[in-house]
């Protein structure tokens, strides 16, 4: 149940600060440490598209926003407030992504990479596809979506950021035992 949680934002904020403990001092033979795992690797893959190339991370955007957008006009057509980020008029979508990114999407990747070594890559996807936000935020001047609800404007100039091998799947191997310590991978 807890790692089916794990894909629920508020309980992986919840459990952040266990995780980052876990990551300290990994032990194989914790079971609490094997579910926190666990619980980083869910949440790992339900924030992927983070990691994927620029044009895919802001489709995928643009995708949630719609969704977003569509929920807090039905919000709106009840008499209710919908919180900002999926209010049209009020959300200013790159300040949105920078900052899931630099609060959870970031973290929840260097909390993998630092128990994981080889997931690295993943991690800088993620810095890089922020850093393209941040780039492209200037030319960005709108609340809510375009007119013609896209984000294709965004990928005029740029290239995937990223552009190394796959990197290897993970393996048992790349999981630290309880003899080693992180700083030693």
């Amino acid at each position: 149940r807890d790692i089916i949680l794990a894909t629920d934002m508020a309980h992986h904020l919840h459990i952040f600060p266990q995780l980052q403990e876990m990551v300290k001092a990994y032990d194989n033979d914790n079971p609490e440490h094997h579910k926190l795992l666990l619980c980083l690797l869910m949440t790992a893959c339900d924030l992927n598209d983070q990691t994927k190339g620029w044009k895919t991370t802001t489709k995928i955007a643009e995708l949630i926003y719609k969704e977003f957008f569509s929920q807090g006009d039905l919000e709106k057509a009840m008499g209710n407030n919908p919180l900002e980020m999926m209010d049209r008029e009020k959300a200013y979508v790159p300040e949105l992504q920078i900052s899931f990114m630099e609060h959870i999407a970031m973290p929840t990747y260097k909390l993998l990479n630092d128990i994981m070594p080889k997931a690295e890559i993943l991690y800088q996807s993620v810095k890089a596809n922020r850093d393209q936000w941040v780039k492209v935020a200037p030319r960005f001047t709108t609340t809510g979506l375009p007119s013609d609800n896209s984000l294709d404007f965004l990928d005029e100039d740029a290239t995937d950021v990223i552009s190394s091998p796959t990197p290897s799947p993970v393996t048992q191997s790349s999981i630290p035992n309880s003899t080693q310590s992180t700083s030693e991978q």
